[in-house]
This record gives C-alpha cells, sequence and structure tokens, in this order.
C-alpha cells in the first residue's frame, strides 16, 4: 500500500524530533546516566534476588500471597494496601519473587532516576538536573533500598510525580490538569506508605509560603 503525502511528511517530522533530539549534548549524557544506572541496578539485583527476605519484605509478600491465592494469613490493618496489591498481582501472572522485585521495585527505582531529571529540569535547568539524576544513580541509599521488597523506591517514584505535575501546573502555568495529577500521585504514594502524605503537606506549606 502506497503511503499517503501527509503519512509520509508526519514521518519524516518524527524522524528530524528523532535526530535533533539525539543532536543535544545534554541528552547523550543523560541517556547515558540513565544505561549506567540500569547497568549498577542490574548488578546488585543479580547478587541479591535470592537473598532471603526481612520482616516487612515478608509480611508484604505473605499479604499479597492471602490476596491472590488465599494462603492463611492475618494482614496487619495498619499497612497501606497498594504496594501489597501490586505485588499480589504479579504473582497472579505466575512470576516469583524474583520477578516481583524486578517490576515492583527494581523498575520503579529506574524510573525514579529518569524522573529526578524531569523534575529538577522543570525547576532549574538541564545541566542542573544531570547532576541530580547522576547523584540519584549512585546513591547507596536508593541502590540499597532498590533491592529491598519495601515501599521506599515506588513511595519516592510517586512522589517526584507529584511534585513536577505540581509543578508544572501551578509554577509553570502548564495547565490545571497537572495539579489534578499532581493529588493523584500524592494519594497514590500515601497508599504505598504512610509518609507520602508528606509530599502533599510540603506542596500545602509552599503554595502558603508564596501566597500574596
Amino acid at each position: 500500500m502506497i503511503m499517503q503525502k501527509p503519512e509520509k511528511e508526519l514521518l519524516e517530522i518524527r524522524k528530524e524530533k528523532i535526530k535533533e533530539w539525539f543532536r543535544d549534548p545534554y541528552n547523550l549524557i543523560l541517556l547515558g546516566i540513565l544505561i549506567f544506572s540500569a547497568a549498577i541496578l542490574l548488578y546488585y539485583f543479580n547478587l541479591t534476588s535470592q537473598q532471603p527476605l526481612w520482616w516487612d519484605e515478608a509480611e508484604y509478600g505473605a499479604t499479597a500471597k492471602h490476596w491472590a491465592f488465599n494462603t492463611a494469613y492475618s494482614p496487619y490493618p495498619e499497612r497501606p494496601v497498594l504496594f501489597p496489591f501490586l505485588i499480589s498481582l504479579v504473582f497472579l501472572l505466575g512470576l516469583g519473587e524474583v520477578g516481583v522485585k524486578f517490576f515492583v521495585v527494581l523498575v520503579p527505582a529506574w524510573l525514579v532516576v529518569f524522573f529526578t531529571y524531569l523534575l529538577v529540569k522543570e525547576m532549574y535547568d538541564k545541566k542542573t538536573a544531570l547532576i541530580a539524576t547522576f547523584i540519584t544513580a549512585v546513591s547507596w541509599i536508593h541502590l540499597f533500598y532498590a533491592m529491598r521488597l519495601m515501599t521506599d523506591s515506588l513511595g519516592l517514584l510517586f512522589g517526584i510525580l507529584a511534585f513536577l505535575c505540581f509543578w508544572r501546573g501551578y509554577v509553570n502555568e502548564k495547565g490545571n490538569k497537572y495539579i489534578w495529577f499532581s493529588g493523584f500521585f500524592i494519594a497514590l504514594s500515601f497508599l504505598t506508605r504512610l509518609t507520602g502524605v508528606l509530599y502533599g503537606a510540603i506542596i500545602f506549606i509552599f503554595v502558603f509560603s508564596i501566597a500574596k
């Protein structure tokens, strides 16, 4: 089938945008940092994926198996529900503990690095964003919790997304939809770990402090 002219033009525009993206040295550095971050995460994941679970990790896993397979267990009502719910979905897909760690913890940990860049770029500039992104990629505490079946990486990801949407919508005035998305991600962070409410508190204090 012969491609119509408008479709050809659209394809050429997309190709040119991709070429333009790669011409920017900041984008190439970002790509390098993201590849470097993925390599570090996968390296330590390979070393630690078979380690025994901590108490909190085992509790999340047991709660997820109770919901997915009706395994005998009494979940603690104090725990937020989103994290074990996501784990239960991965279990239902037939993936084991290693798969759970990869999709529910490792992937969000890598996305934290990427969205750190977008957030800091939105707030400052590309150079500052690259520095922050690299620091995040090699942060020992970020890498440490990225290897654990814990809520830290996922909760942080939702918090960064909340800040990013808030900054775009409220500070840079790119649309009220971003402010609504900010609230949505704050709720997801709270449902992941209770300290997620602090992201909302920080935004409230910021708005209150600059209000005229």
